[in-house]
């Protein structure tokens, strides 16, 4: 099973940005359509971004605690 990249930041990213009730859905929209194939073109010229960006970001608490209740779920 191949995974879409683009599908996959619709489905995390996309949501979330669009989530936010401020009038500008569309334009978020287009913005994020447009920037995804640029991202994902960058990252796949330089794959070593990919390790520092891994690297630099920090998920956030509610990351956390997605993370532990996944896990003892799975336990």
């Amino acid at each position: 099973m191949s995974i879409n990249p683009i599908e996959l930041l619709k489905e995390k990213v996309s949501s979330t940005i669009l989530d936010n009730q401020d009038g500008y859905l569309g334009e978020k929209s287009n913005a994020l359509s447009k920037f995804y194939p640029i991202l994902l073109s960058l990252l796949a010229a330089k794959p070593d971004l990919i390790g520092q960006l891994k690297n630099s970001l920090a998920p956030s608490l509610s990351d956390l605690f997605l993370i532990m209740t996944k896990s003892r779920i799975l336990y």
